[in-house]
């Protein structure tokens, strides 16, 4: 609850994904084992596979490294609890992923104190492993009944699409919202329209069309959507107080913000929290505001192209 509630009160999917390589990387400081120095992405995925092999037994892999001439490196350890988890790292890109395995066929051991704090700490694990995939790299969350059975070919780290992505395309059931045909071939892939649609469909236009389809708010959305322009931070607090905004883009320039409700100069609370976005360097304005000035926030706000490495992709589960 202490990280939901830290994500909800700035959730910067860039800062997060930093945050998860980095307590990644820290892994290099326990009694980790080297399976895999600057390996090729073949021998890497070799050697890994043997080794989710090995946790579908319960058992480990003799820890004999091999030596490569690639760049990737990939590590077994456990933590505290004793929880297996393998890690690796691209030396070229400093890119983490991570993958830890839950003993859920030791029926024995199901219920006991130790059982218990390993199913703790695969969860927290899990929290923490979601973010990689907005750093470049991937965290898996596997038990020993499906660790052999996983695709490793999904991997980032392997050339794959990334397996967050892949569970979006293999899964994601929001309507595609209709794109501008580009003036020139455009290099989007069909992940990337998927998770660009999604981000609109199911985090936001899902919500506006059931709570309010008429306001100005959910037109305006529409429009932004339609128009295949990048996603919004749904909900933005600004500051330690926390002042509330619909939608922002916060990663651009100018820095856009739109309200729901026009600007009240008799209302305390409109006049601080327009005022503190103001203060902020925002363009602020309310949704009508926008569609009265339509061409002009299209000519400001990002296009929806999302990348492997994207901070735009969503971290919900």
């Amino acid at each position: 609850m202490t990280m939901l509630l830290a994500y909800l009160r700035s959730p910067d999917d860039a800062a997060w994904g930093r945050r998860a390589s980095a307590i990644v990387g820290g892994l290099l400081g326990t009694g980790q084992e080297i399976l895999v120095g600057n390996g090729t992405p073949d021998q890497t995925r070799q050697t890994l596979s043997g080794l989710l092999d090995a946790w579908g037994r319960t058992d480990g892999i003799d820890p004999a490294p091999i030596q490569g001439t690639g760049t990737l490196n990939l590590f077994q350890t456990c933590d505290q609890s004793g929880l297996p988890i393998a890690f690796l790292v691209d030396a070229a890109t400093s890119r983490w992923s991570a993958l830890a395995c839950l003993d859920d066929t030791a029926h024995d051991q199901l219920g006991t104190p130790e059982h218990k704090a390993r199913w703790r700490a695969w969860l927290q694990w899990s929290n923490i492993l979601q973010f990689l995939a907005h750093d470049g790299g991937d965290g898996i969350q596997l038990t020993t009944a499906t660790a052999a059975s996983f695709d490793l070919s999904v991997l980032k780290a392997f050339g794959g699409l990334g397996e967050l992505e892949s569970l979006v395309v293999r899964y994601g059931t929001g309507t595609p919202a209709p794109q501008p045909v580009p003036a020139e071939a455009s290099n989007e892939t069909p992940l990337e329209a998927a998770v660009r649609d999604l981000l609109w469909d199911r985090e936001i236009l899902e919500y506006l069309d059931e709570d309010d389809p008429n306001s100005p708010l959910t037109r305006l959305a529409h429009v932004l959507a339609d128009g295949g322009k990048k996603a919004p931070a749904y909900g933005y607090e600004l500051g330690e107080r926390g002042w509330l905004a619909d939608f922002v883009w916060d990663h651009g320039t100018p820095r856009i913000a739109v309200m729901a409700e026009p600007y009240d100069q008799e209302d305390e609370e409109s006049n601080k929290t327009w005022s503190a976005y103001r203060v902020a360097g925002f363009s602020i304005r309310s949704a009508d505001d926008w569609l009265a000035d339509l061409d002009a926030l299209l000519g400001v706000l990002p296009d929806a192209t999302v990348r492997p490495d994207s901070e735009e992709q969503s971290a919900a589960r």
